[in-house]
């Protein structure tokens, strides 16, 4: 067998490295949720922060993520999953601060965003919502 693909074989100490690190990603974006003003913008946490927090080397984290999307993609996912729940009680402009997006087009920038993943503007999504019967 090839060394390479020899290297880059699944083992149960990586799955279980990968999801620390899945759970560390979506840790800091829900702290960076619970953190945030809904006046200023959050700051994203980055791939050195998760490296610091699991003490691993970003080698290790290459190799353990070789499968998976990119840390900036698994982020924006988690950032937007933590937007849907915040849009049920902020306003679209206040959830596009609280998710990173800064600036006089910040607002603009989260609502297309949010539109490529999800085929809906959060407008329209808080509206769903709004009109949804309410589940217990």
């Amino acid at each position: 067998m090839n060394a390479f693909f020899v290297q880059f074989k699944a083992t149960p100490e990586k799955e279980l490295l990968k999801k620390e690190i899945l759970n560390a990603i979506d840790a800091h974006v829900g702290k960076m949720f619970l953190n945030s003003s809904i006046t200023l913008p959050a700051q994203k946490p980055e791939l050195s922060d998760i490296l610091d927090t699991l003490n691993i080397s970003k080698n290790t984290y290459k190799d353990v993520m070789a499968d998976c999307n990119s840390f900036y993609q698994l982020r924006r996912e988690a950032i937007f999953c933590y937007s849907r729940e915040a849009l049920k009680q902020y306003k679209v402009n206040q959830v596009s601060l609280m998710a990173g997006y800064k600036g006089l087009h910040g607002p603009r920038y989260f609502s297309e965003a949010f539109k490529k993943m999800y085929r809906i503007t959060p407008s329209h999504f808080k509206r769903e919502i709004n009109l949804s019967p309410i589940q217990c």
